[in-house]
């Protein structure tokens, strides 16, 4: 009981120890909350302070940007008007009549007129006119303002340059008001770029500008925009500004000012500034300048504003965080007297354990299995339960008086002292193994459980032995199988590993250490998952223990091993459960299955992608129930099905014949072979198409099926049908031309020999074909090779006559036209060449030749007379084969006298045409003879047609022989052309005069209207009648405005006999006014007449204004919604855009890019998602609409929606387009929303 006592004392100190090391733990964990909160409350503070001051900066310089752009577009418009009265031509005509004629009250009234209707569309204060040396020409009497002489001074500097320029703003003279100018120069007609006067146009900034200006997007209570410029050194505000009235030109600070945003922006400091602004209160800027002018644009806000919510959200983080402090306290008071609550109750509580524990040990001590032995420091037995008297053999008086190491014989353990010793200082117990021999000399193996203890003054040891004699035969056992399954283990080709419940290794052979790269030590201290990625391979759990490997049970999956150098190696993972809760486990290589599985799965892919990509027609169908399995999408578009749509239907809905054709019929096909015919196929607006299908038969999921590829034909069948009835044409004029014709290869070998080849040479077309041509003559005529040079060396062919050779042997002459045949690459690939016989016809020429000598003796007398005549005299016979040619006919046809004589006037100078006409006069000429006079066209030796008037004279001896044919020719081509001219231009004149679609009008400078056409009539709403009765003068119908026009045509038609074309308008009879277009020449000695030319440009004239109103609606919808729109031309590769979309990406709107220069703008991690889209619309036409990023020409980044959407052009893409917004704003909003 005294050790009882002993161990209670220790155990209730300990209690006291824990008590207080609880106590001290719960304050210690107090204190580090509240360091620890202190410190994150104050790093959110930080982090929420700069959070929102980045996104206020951010807020500021869009608001910036998109005010400097408002600003531009302003400016932009004012030049814009400027430029409508710069280049307005009739403006530019009223001005010079102003200079010329100050006193011109009409061209006065008209300039006015216009000037107030700008002034009032576009709202301006009032307009000057005024003249290069700065004299007032014109002001606005309406709305008069002053213009100081230095105002003057300044304007006319500035209007030498021939561009719009704008003034400063500035006070009017001795007024509070503010205004800024926009001079206007207007040039003078003579085109030599110099003003001749110029027009002002002035500028109330509170109108519009300063209200453009201090107009935020966003509600705000501080928040202001205002400009500003440097002048000398000084920051000069030029806007009104929300918290100081009137201080616009008024109010300025020293550029030195160290705090002020607009001095620090001069300065040369960019990006936000934080500084102090005019009023003294801190605030947060961003200053931009604005381009073209000195001007800068601040946005601010103050920074109490900025940093409201902030603070606010900061006092409630302060006042939660104090709320939870005391919690926490309150708490942990809370705590410490439950713990000391704890403390006595377990004080209380080891009270009544004592007892317990003085029963319970009586009760283990007299009844356990186990010897029990009672030993004091010197290791005598003092006490020993019954089950040790049995064990031992000894009575218990006689064990008393021994040792326990004497129960040990000869054989004690090693190190009992010393464990003893420990024992006994540090009250840890001991386990040991040894044999103990009983009373009787055997012995038993036992283990031996010792531990030390106090009770009182005295030290204890109670030791509790245990017979382990069957144990340790069990465990030989379990030795010598541990052993066989040890050599198992190491003579494995796959690694082998055993673990516990917990997935730690115990043991694994050396062919796993070799697999994982690990020794066994460094394995065994591992788990089994460390070296699994997570990734597995067939997506099986791997798990050990009851998961992975239940007794009896086997669970197979693939895993990726992780070995120690950082490679992976794909294994298959077998694991079996034990029966003690441990698992085996067999790892094998499979680096080579995964290798061949991912060469399958990319083959798959491959194959999947090439049938769905394939620009053919691709559908697969079931071979029994005919229904479709799969289509690509050419097929979809082919047959105008959708996918859904397609794969409902079965094989028989898409053909139009239901019969198999001829080519397939009777036939049975084996897997995997390919089958092609035509079949005729039905799409989905029940057209008949021809196609050419292609069948491959094959399995598809354990099913017969077939793959089937369709070409559509029907363009082709129908080129193939045109072709050969071209072929059979062509061939049926080949071979009824009375022409030889025959084709060649490049060495001459015949390809075509028609039936006039045969009856000209006597060879047939099978003794000649893909033989050299025989009908070359022997040398020393021209050779085949010499042939074919010559013709492939001509560009157009060549013609000429020369000698070949008949079967027979015989030479004849023939005329020769030979070309060269070319492919589609414009090779030449053979020769065609057209012969005809012209043997005959020489002979023939040779004879006439002979009878023409024979009459040239007795015509000689005849050629004095004939060669003097001023016109062209022939001697000809019956057949006009001319015997003699005077000088005059030389000189009519340009065939000198020995180039005529011979010849038949058929073949030098009558045309084809005319040869009937010919031989019926010569007839009429011969059998009535008498002179008949016949006028026709004849050709001269430039090929010229000419008109002859042809006297024919037949010519007889007395004896009534005839002699000749004598004919006179005069040439009166001019004649006939000049009354044929006169003819053509009195017939196009009136055509012209009464067309419906030009007004014409004769009259003269002094405004009389002689007369006019129909069309003339209808332009102005008056009757012929009113016209020939006097009532209409053009200066009655024309507005007084316009009167300054036709004066200025009118000069112009002097100097130069026209005028050039100008635009106007006429007075109607029923009031109203008509848009037309009109020019004049003069005409007759004084070049007082006119003929005027009008056309009708009403409609025109309402399509530009309605043209314009929508450019301007358009331009004005893109501004206002920040919207564009772009094209790319995919086949000429060139692109453009609007001018919006050049705004939003802050770049000159002139620039048109290329789509590459677009795509560069967009951000890093929106660049390759826009790429893959646009990559996919030019090339599927898969349409986008996407939100992304862009990085603008001057680095601002913005949110834009971009869409693209193709145009077809015979079923390919040509080009896309699409839209382009700055979505900034919205997402603004969304985020205000949210």
């Amino acid at each position: 009981m005294k050790e009882k006592g002993r161990s209670y004392d220790k155990s209730s100190s300990d209690i006291y120890t824990r008590y207080h090391r609880d106590v001290f733990r719960l304050l210690a964990l107090f204190v580090a909350f509240l360091v620890f909160a202190s410190f994150v409350a104050i790093s959110y503070y930080v982090n929420q302070f700069q959070l929102v001051r980045e996104e206020k900066q951010n807020e500021l310089m869009s608001i910036n940007s998109a005010k400097i752009n408002q600003i531009e577009t302003w400016y932009q418009e004012r030049q814009g008007d400027a430029s409508v009265i710069a280049n307005n031509q009739m403006f530019r005509v009223k001005v010079g009549r102003v200079i010329d004629f100050p006193y011109d009250s009409s061209a006065v009234k008209d300039i006015s007129t216009y000037l107030e209707t700008i002034r009032a569309a576009y709202s301006y204060t009032t307009y000057f006119l005024l003249s290069p040396e700065g004299k007032i020409l014109l002001q606005d009497t309406r709305h008069p303002e002053p213009l100081l002489d230095e105002d003057i001074h300044f304007e006319t500097e500035q209007i030498q340059a021939p561009q719009v320029e704008f003034s400063d703003l500035h006070f009017l003279a001795g007024e509070d008001q503010i205004r800024m100018d926009v001079l206007i120069p207007i040039l003078d007609e003579n085109g030599d770029g110099k003003s001749q006067a110029f027009v002002i146009l002035r500028v109330n900034p509170r109108t519009y500008l300063y209200p453009l200006i201090q107009n935020l997007p966003v509600q705000t209570d501080s928040a202001e925009t205002l400009l500003f410029r440097q002048e000398g050194q000084d920051v000069l505000f030029l806007s009104d500004l929300r918290f100081a009235e009137q201080a616009a030109l008024k109010k300025r600070f020293s550029i030195n000012s160290p705090d002020l945003p607009a001095a620090r922006a001069i300065r040369g400091e960019t990006g936000p500034i934080e500084g102090i602004d005019y009023r003294g209160v801190k605030v947060v800027a961003v200053v931009a300048p604005i381009p073209h002018t000195d001007w800068y644009l601040l946005t601010k806000e103050d920074d109490s504003e900025i940093y409201a919510d902030l603070v606010k959200s900061g006092k409630v983080v302060a006042v939660s965080m104090a709320v939870l402090i005391l919690v926490l306290g309150i708490g942990s008071i809370q705590m410490i007297r439950a713990l000391r609550l704890r403390l006595l109750t377990s004080l209380s509580h080891m009270e009544q354990e004592k007892e317990e524990l003085a029963e319970k040990f009586a009760l283990i001590f007299g009844r356990g299995n186990d010897i029990l032995l009672m030993l004091d420091e010197n290791g005598k037995i003092i006490e020993i339960n019954d089950r040790g008297l049995d064990a031992l053999g000894y009575g218990s008086e006689e064990v008393k008086m021994i040792s326990f190491s004497d129960l040990f014989g000869e054989k004690k353990p090693v190190g009992l002292h010393q464990q003893q010793n420990v024992l006994s200082r540090d009250e840890k117990g001991v386990r040991y193994e040894v044999e103990l021999f009983r009373k009787d000399g055997t012995f038993f193996a036992a283990e031996v459980s010792s531990r030390y203890f106090v009770s009182g003054e005295s030290g204890y040891y109670l030791e509790i032995v245990r017979d382990i004699s069957e144990r340790n035969r069990t465990l030989k056992l379990i030795r010598e199988s541990e052993q066989k399954y040890r050599s198992l283990l190491e003579h494995s080709t796959d690694g082998i590993f055993m673990a516990d419940a917990a997935e730690n290794i115990l043991e694994v052979n050396d062919q796993g250490c070799q697999m994982a790269g690990y020794s066994q030590d460094e394995l065994r201290a591992m788990k089994v998952t460390d070296l699994v990625k997570e990734v597995n391979l067939d997506a099986r759990p791997f798990e050990i223990g009851p998961n992975g490997g239940e007794l009896h049970n086997k669970f197979v999956s693939e895993q990726i091993l992780r070995r120690k150098e950082g490679t992976e190696l794909p294994v298959e993972v077998i694991l079996f459960g034990l029966a003690d809760g441990r698992t085996q486990g067999l790892v094998r290589d499979i680096s080579e299955r995964v290798s061949h599985r991912k060469e399958l799965e990319e083959a798959a892919r491959k194959y999947q992608q090439l049938f769905d990509d394939n620009p053919i027609p691709l559908y697969l169908y079931d071979s029994v129930m005919g229904k479709m399995l799969a289509v690509n999408d050419a097929a979809l578009r082919h047959y105008g099905y959708s996918q859904e749509e397609f794969l409902n239907l079965t094989i028989d809905n898409i053909r139009a014949e239901k019969t198999i054709p001829v080519a397939r019929r009777g036939r049975s096909f084996a897997e995997g072979e390919y089958i092609s015919c035509p079949w005729k196929h039905v799409n989905s607006r029940g057209e008949t198409i021809d196609v050419e299908v292609t069948s491959h038969s094959l399995q598809f999921n354990d099913r017969p099926a077939k793959l089937e590829i369709a070409v559509d034909v029907t363009e082709k069948l129908q080129i193939e049908k045109e072709l050969k009835e071209n072929i059979n044409a062509l061939s049926g004029i080949i071979n009824s031309s009375p022409l030889g014709i025959l084709t060649s290869d490049m060495d001459g070998n015949i390809t075509l020999w028609n039936k006039a080849a045969e009856e000209i040479f006597g060879w047939k077309a099978e003794e000649v074909m893909g033989k050299p041509s025989p009908i070359m003559p022997d040398p020393p005529h021209e050779s085949l090779q010499e042939v074919v040079q010559k013709i492939v060396a001509s560009k157009e062919g060549v013609h000429y006559e020369a000698i070949r050779k008949r079967k027979s042997g015989e030479l004849i002459t023939v005329d020769v036209h030979g070309i060269p045949l070319k492919d589609y690459r414009n090779r030449v690939k053979g020769l065609l060449a057209v012969l005809s016989d012209v043997s005959e016809i020489k002979r023939v020429e040779e004879a006439n030749q002979k009878l023409a000598e024979e009459r040239y003796q007795l015509l000689n007398r005849l050629r004095l007379q004939f060669n003097r005549i001023p016109v062209g005299f022939i001697l000809t016979d019956k057949e006009l084969n001319i015997l003699d040619w005077n000088p005059q006919a030389e000189i009519i046809f340009g065939y000198s006298r020995a180039e005529a004589i011979g010849k038949s006037q058929f073949d030098l100078i009558i045309p084809p045409e005319s040869h009937a006409l010919i031989r019926e006069v010569i007839q009429k000429t011969t059998d009535g003879k008498q002179t008949e006079v016949v006028t026709h066209e004849n050709v001269t030796k430039e090929g010229k047609r000419v008109t002859i008037e042809w006297h024919n004279t037949a010519l007889y001896d007395e004896n009534g022989t005839f002699i000749a044919i004598m004919a006179m020719a005069i040439d009166v081509t001019k004649r006939i052309e000049d009354e044929k001219k006169i003819h053509e231009s009195e017939d196009q004149l009136r055509a012209f005069f009464e067309s419906p679609l030009v007004g014409i009008l004769f009259g003269d400078i002094y405004c009389g209207i002689f007369s006019c056409n129909d069309a003339m009539l209808e332009i102005i709403g008056y009757s012929r009648d009113e016209l020939e009765a006097g009532n209409i003068r053009w200066d009655k119908i024309t507005p007084s405005e316009y009167l300054v026009l036709d004066e200025a045509a009118i000069k112009q038609a002097q100097a130069s006999g026209y005028c050039t074309p100008y635009e106007k308008e006429y007075i109607r009879k029923d009031g109203k006014r008509i848009w037309v277009s009109l020019g004049f020449i003069l005409i007759g000695e004084k070049k007082e007449d006119t003929v005027v030319f009008i056309i009708d440009i009403s409609d025109r004239k309402r399509a530009e204004v309605e043209l314009r109103y929508q450019q301007d609606l358009l331009t004005m919808t893109g501004r206002i919604g920040k919207i564009g729109g772009w094209e790319a031309d995919v086949v000429k590769g060139v692109s453009s855009w609007t001018q919006e979309v050049a705004v939003i990406h802050e770049l000159d709107p002139e620039v048109q890019p290329s789509v590459e220069f677009g795509l560069n703008f967009y951000a890093p991690e929106s660049r390759p998602i826009i790429e893959k889209a646009f990559d996919e619309l030019v090339h599927s036409g898969k349409p986008y609409d996407l939100e992304l990023d862009i990085i603008s020409a001057k680095g601002n980044r913005k949110p834009v929606r971009t869409t693209g959407s193709p145009v077809y052009q015979d079923g390919k893409v040509v080009k896309v387009q699409g839209i382009f917004q700055d979505i900034t704003e919205i997402k603004e909003a969304q985020a205000e929303i949210k």
